[in-house]
């Protein structure tokens, strides 16, 4: 049995509503998407912007063009000034949303991963720091079972840390 929804998005099984693609211009909005421009979805509270976001992430996912995920980035507000705190609630959020809209199960081994190496770069910009240094090397071995051999799988690129300071992140 169908009911007005008040709160939260709406599911057209579950609630009466408005079709959500028909509420904007579909072609409009996928001709943005293709050319990859931004564009801004304003309007007041409780008007169904984030039941037409979602319904638009899963046309695009059915369609098989690309992988939309929503992810809903206000958790990082209460980080305040701690930007790699509010990034790893942004990130988890990603992530979040891609396994449950994509199925894609290595979406939170990605997140560990990103994060790991994110919260290595913020240590070592504290530690380069307090030496008074500018530069330094990160060196990150993956003890992983099932891995290539080692000459095969080592790399190296340069990165930039949090505040600025170089770095030669090296991956074994």
């Amino acid at each position: 049995m169908r009911f007005f929804n008040t709160e939260g998005p709406n599911v057209a099984e579950d609630h009466y509503c408005l079709p959500p693609l028909e509420r904007w211009d579909l072609e409009d909005i996928l001709t943005l998407i293709d050319q990859k421009k931004y564009f801004l979805l304003h309007a007041p509270r409780q008007t169904g912007k984030t039941t037409c976001l979602l319904a638009l992430a899963d046309y695009l996912n059915r369609e098989g063009r690309y992988r939309a995920v929503y992810a809903n980035i206000e958790a990082a507000q209460a980080a305040r000034e701690r930007v790699e705190v509010g990034m790893a609630a942004v990130v988890q959020t990603i992530a979040n949303g891609a396994r449950w809209s994509l199925q894609d199960e290595n979406a939170q081994t990605l997140a560990r991963q990103v994060l790991q190496e994110q919260a290595a770069l913020v240590a070592l910009d504290g530690y380069l720091a307090g030496l008074g240094l500018d530069w330094g090397w990160l060196v990150i071995f993956d003890r992983r079972s099932g891995q290539p051999p080692i000459r095969e799988r080592t790399s190296s690129e340069q990165k930039q840390s949090p505040q600025g300071r170089r770095m030669t992140v090296v991956r074994a």
